[in-house]
């Protein structure tokens, strides 16, 4: 759908404070897996914006992923950050790491399609190296820019932002019927319903 421009961004209201704390908590079972620590940053974020929550949580849970799979001691930290000019709002994430860090001359390229620091990283960790490349089209679509800052043995810090339209007067939400609770006689039988949505 990107190669076809057929992606087309939901805009919703949404309040970033919440949304990057439950994108962090999604991680951080794996995190935890590998003894890191997965930390969060939030600055003056505590506001409601107007964004595509799938597009953005489909960026941030990729650039934390690959934070934690290259990170075997340490930490990952997950920041967020507002930016004003003016009237224009701008949010900016950075994801850094304390992990194997990226080359110079590789820096260029790992955003580009089926493309990997290194060939022995698809032996050693899999993947097809569509990640990034995807994530940089996301971000594009969005009207953002993004960008790495890594060094060997060191760490990585990926970081992107995206405009964005502060909403400041939050409308009341009308409330619902309630729909009448029907009793059923059970046959014996234990059902297990999983919901990710409140």
């Amino acid at each position: 759908k990107l190669d076809a421009d057929k992606v087309e961004l939901e805009k919703q209201r949404l309040n970033m404070a919440s949304f990057i704390k439950s994108v962090v908590e999604t991680n951080r079972a794996k995190a935890d897996r590998k003894g890191l620590v997965l930390e969060l940053n939030l600055q003056d974020s505590d506001a409601d914006y107007l964004v595509d929550p799938l597009r953005l949580r489909q960026v941030l849970n990729n650039l934390i992923d690959n934070a934690i799979k290259f990170t075997h001691q340490g930490r990952v930290k997950v920041s967020l950050m507002v930016e004003q000019y003016e009237v224009e709002h701008w949010l900016r994430f950075e994801v850094e790491d304390t992990g194997a860090g990226i080359a110079d001359n590789k820096l260029e390229a790992i955003f580009s399609p089926f493309a990997q620091a290194d060939n022995s990283v698809t032996r050693k960790y899999g993947g097809t190296g569509l990640g990034l490349a995807i994530c940089a089209q996301l971000i594009k679509l969005m009207k953002g820019h993004y960008g790495v800052d890594s060094r060997e043995q060191q760490g990585s810090l990926f970081w992107f932002k995206i405009p964005v339209q502060k909403l400041d007067v939050i409308q009341p939400t009308p409330r619902l019927k309630k729909a009448p609770v029907t009793v059923t006689q059970s046959n014996g039988n234990a059902i297990l319903l999983a919901e990710d949505n409140e």
